[in-house]
This record gives C-alpha cells, structure tokens and sequence, in this order.
C-alpha cells in the first residue's frame, strides 16, 4: 500500500513537470497565468487515485508500532504524512492530512488509554486538546492562502479571521446540505450522494451523467450546484453536509433506515476496536473520520475512501488466512505476539 501510494504521488510529480509549473508557482498556488495550480495540474484516472492507499499504509503501520519501535513503519507514517502535507498545501486539500492524523490519533488513544492510568488520562484529553491544534493547522494553510487575499478586504486580525472561516465551513455546510435537498430532490432521482464511490470510480466515472434529467441529481449537469449555491448560499464554501444525502437520495424514511444501519455498523465495529479484534482495529479509525466530517460531507461514500476499505478488508483478510493455516505445535502458546493488537482494557478477554 505504501508503493502504490508513493507511485499515486509519482503521478502528480509527472503532471506537474509536464504542466511546466514552477517551485515558485507551487508554492504561490498559482500558475503564471493566474490559473490554480490543481486546476493546471489536474489528475490522471486511477492513477493519482493511488494516493488515498497512504490512509490504509499509515493505520496498518501505527497499529504495527503498538507492538514496539519500528523504524520502518515510522518512516512510512512519515514519508506519507510528508506528502500529504504537500498535496493539501497545492490542491487546497486540508482532508489529504485530516484523514491521516483522526486515525493515528484514534490509534494512539487507544494505546495509551490502555498503557496505564495516567496513559488513560492523557488520552481522554486528546479530544479536547486536539480543537486548538485544529485551528493552529487550519490556521497555517489558510495565511499562506486565503490571507494573502483578504488581510487587505478585511478589519479582523488573523486568529479572528481564520476561526470564523474555520466555523464557516461546518455551518454553511449545514445550511448546503438543506439548499440541495430542497433543490435537487425529486421523484425517480438515482441516488448519488450516499454512492458517490460508485459514480465516480475510474471507468464508470461518466455513466451517471448519461441518466435522463428525470433521474439524475444534476439535470443540467454536475454544475447545477455551483448556481444554486450564488443564488441561496456562498460559492466558496461548497461542502454539502453528510447529514441530508441519505434523505436526499432515499426520502424520509430511507434516510432514517440508512443511518439506523450505518448506526449499526459504526458500533459494532467500535466494539470489535476495543475488544481488540483485528477487523475493528483496522476499520474504526478510518470509520471515526467520518463521523468527524459528516457535518460537512458523507466521507464514507465518497470514492476517496474507497482505497482505505480495499486495502483494509484486504489486510484484514489475507490475517485471517495466514491466521487459519498455521498449524499450531506443542510450543504454541496464544501470547500477546500472536495478536496484532493494542493492549486489551481490563477485564476483556481475546
């Protein structure tokens, strides 16, 4: 997963060559021609795409760094979160880092919460303490970016600046998410939003807007949005909430059935994380992720998650099998080693 992430990032190192953009020009964001640089870059299907496999390299390796120091494993955390950093700075793309650090953090309060009780300590603290860190980073990106621009259109100081832009994207998301509901909601509609992973996976990424107006979420075209948005909201800020795409796509009732399952699955996997189960450990982190962003999109379905679930469900499987074919001997006792797993919390049992 780390190879195919790294080669997902050779692929927009040969779009940036090719586009002829400068360091210069990367780092201002900007082509010379006043063109945004993730627009003169762009992307190459199924390839840049491989950048997402960097979710699922970085869980597998901290869930390996719970069972003792790697050096290995730290250099692939890092070597990731490296490039992500990089790709959220160029394609304004803050979400290539969030859903590196939600994992790690989910992992590594697990960890320590079970490590001892001043570990547990320091780990209920990690939510709390993890808003100011939030704004800090969000902060960071936004003064080399949006700053520049409106420091001369504006009266606020920065730190005001960047916490009410901060704010804004989850409130105005909330608000969104009602304008396509109210707006893009209509009998026969196939559903999108909840099956984005679907419409926009690499060959099938153009059948959606093939449906008829009737039966499509966009009769004029996935730019539908960007109007509706001048008319009722702000074109800026453009999240569209993950609260109402399931009761876009099903109706009332099917939206509460949705979440009624998701709500299911959600805490069953949560159990299993505690528990110390192999599949919980694996999926709860990047399921956590969701649940921090749903305010502001259904990250779950979207075809960025999709690489995670792959890769994870593949991890979890080829365990299984490797698990199930070993024949134990007299000199196989079941001790922590056999288990990639955190520390069990008191009185659960494997």
């Amino acid at each position: 997963m780390f190879g195919l992430t790294v080669f997902g990032y050779l692929g927009f190192g040969y779009l940036i060559a090719k586009s002829g953009i400068t360091p210069a020009e990367l780092l201002n964001a900007t082509a010379a021609d006043g063109t945004p640089t993730k627009d003169a870059i762009g992307t190459i299907a199924g390839v840049t795409t491989l950048t997402q496999f960097g979710v699922p390299a970085v869980v597998v390796a901290a869930l390996v760094l719970t069972q003792g120091k790697s050096r290995r494993q730290i250099g692939i955390i890092t070597a990731v979160m490296l490039l992500a950093i990089g790709r959220a700075y160029v394609f304004s793309e803050r979400l290539a880092v969030l859903e590196l650090v939600v994992p790690l953090a989910v992992i590594g309060s697990a960890y320590l919460g079970n490590r001892s009780r001043r570990g547990n300590v320091l780990a209920q603290w990690i939510p709390l303490a993890s808003l100011p860190v939030l704004l800090l980073v969000f902060g960071l990106f936004e003064y080399f970016r949006s700053w520049s621009f409106y420091r001369t259109r504006t009266s606020n100081s920065f730190v005001q600046f960047a916490a009410d832009r901060l704010a804004g994207y989850y409130a105005t998301a909330i608000n969104n998410g009602q304008i396509i509901y109210d707006n893009m909601r209509w009998p026969g509609r196939v559903p999108y939003d909840t099956l984005e992973v679907v419409w926009t996976a690499p060959g099938i990424q153009h059948v959606y807007s093939t449906l008829p107006p009737h039966r499509s979420a966009f009769p004029l075209g996935p730019s539908d949005y960007r109007p509706l948005l001048a008319q009722h909201g702000n074109p800026e800020f453009n999240n569209p909430s993950g609260y109402t795409g399931p009761f876009t796509d099903y109706g009332h009732f099917g939206g509460l059935v949705y979440f009624a399952i998701a709500g299911i699955i959600v805490g069953v996997t949560y159990r299993a994380f505690c528990n110390g189960s192999l599949i919980g450990m694996l999926m709860y982190p990047v399921m956590f992720t969701g649940l921090l962003e749903m305010p502001r999109y259904l990250y779950w379905a979207q075809g960025r998650a999709a690489p995670a679930w792959v890769g994870l469900l593949l991890v979890a499987y080829l365990a299984t099998r490797v698990n199930k074919s070993r024949k134990p001997g007299p000199s196989d006792a079941p001790d922590s080693s056999t288990y990639l797993t955190v520390s069990q919390p008191e009185g659960v049992t494997r």
